[in-house]
């Protein structure tokens, strides 16, 4: 049975098959972890504050 998401990709759709990578991945994973901790900064505006989490 194919997926939704299997659905959407493929020749001629509008999404393409890619294989994981582990090293983006965890660039990603440490990304979001430091923009997680900005956003507990309080002497940072509320706004920024909320795009960051």
């Amino acid at each position: 049975m194919t997926s939704p998401l299997e659905n959407l990709a493929g020749s001629g759709k509008s999404l393409s098959f890619e294989t994981p990578d582990a090293a983006e991945i965890a660039g990603l994973l440490r990304s979001g972890r430091a923009r997680l901790a900005d956003a507990g900064n309080a002497a940072l505006s509320l706004e920024s504050r909320f795009d960051l989490a």
